[in-house]
Order: structure tokens, then sequence, then C-alpha cells
């Protein structure tokens, strides 16, 4: 029994520990990633704009549904395959060049990603830079997306999709 409160003390500790840790860390993050792919940057536009279609490429998504606007701005919510649910509102759409989506209706992250879509010289090849403003508000979640899956993992796993979805492998900045 006396080994019990130990091992529950010593699991208490370390949520605790990492509870101190987390609340220390900044709640805002910026991650930027770019790629560039072989296409023109209408068929780059279009493949990022087209949320309806979204769940056809991108593997991580089981269903994606149009709901109400808000603020005058289309809504989206994504139904991912591990169960999660997340609220997209598009707040800016620039085509063929810049668009900005919100996280919304989220108690444990929010943010914004701001995609800029920049055409080679020849026009034959595009730059796609992604840009998350985020916000982490619950302090394990913030431990946990700083040290164990980084900030990154879903900016690189959507354009790794991105990839997959034109058949290529991009350049990566």
């Amino acid at each position: 029994m006396r080994w019990l409160f130990i091992i529950i003390g010593i699991l208490l500790a370390f949520f605790l520990a990492l509870l101190a840790a987390g609340s220390m860390l900044p709640v805002k993050h910026t991650v930027t990633r770019t790629i560039t792919l072989n296409q023109p940057p209408e068929a780059v536009w279009q493949a990022i704009t087209d949320h309806a279609n979204d769940p056809k490429w991108r593997g991580d998504l089981a269903s994606v549904n149009r709901i109400a606007d808000r603020n005058g701005h289309p809504v989206w919510e994504e139904n991912y395959k591990n169960g999660q649910t997340m609220r997209i509102e598009t707040i800016l759409s620039d085509p063929p060049k810049r668009l900005e989506r919100k996280i919304v209706d989220q108690s444990a992250f929010g943010g914004v990603w701001v995609y800029e879509v920049v055409p080679s010289a020849g026009g034959k090849s595009t730059a796609l830079k992604i840009i998350e403003n985020g916000e982490v508000y619950n302090p394990l979640f913030r431990f946990l997306s700083r040290f164990v899956f980084g900030h990154s993992a879903t900016i690189e796993t959507y354009l790794k999709n991105l990839e997959g979805k034109f058949g290529e492998e991009s350049v990566r900045m």
C-alpha cells in the first residue's frame, strides 16, 4: 500500500510539474512554412479554397460541412478521423494571393492561418507560404504542443497532404 501512495505521489508531482512548465510558456506562437509546387497559382488557390473537397486529399479529415456564416464570413466545420471537430472561419479571401482562416469555438487553442500564394516568374510553379499565428490556452496542452507534438505539426501535415494531392514532392523552405 505504501508503494501505491509513492507512485501516485510521483505521478501527481510529474503532472503538476508539466502544468507549471506549461504555465510559464507563452500562449502565442508563430510558425511559418513555405513550399514550392510545380503548379500554376490558380491550381494552388483552387486546392486551398475548395474546402468542401478537402477530405479527398487530406488524410486526417473524415468530412467538412458548411455551417452558418459568422460576421458575414463563411464557416466550415472540419470533422477529423480521430473524432475531433474544429470550426474554421474564412476572415479574408483575396484571390489568388491571400487567404486567412481563423479557428473559432475552441477553448483549448485558437489562432489564424495566413496563406500566401506567390507565382514564380514564369508562372509554372507557385510558392505557398502558410503562417500560423496560434494560441494555446490550456497550460498542459501548451507544454505538449511545444515539446511533444511541435507547433508546426499541423502545417506540415497539411502541406504533405497538399503535395500528395498534386502527386509531387515540393521544395520545402
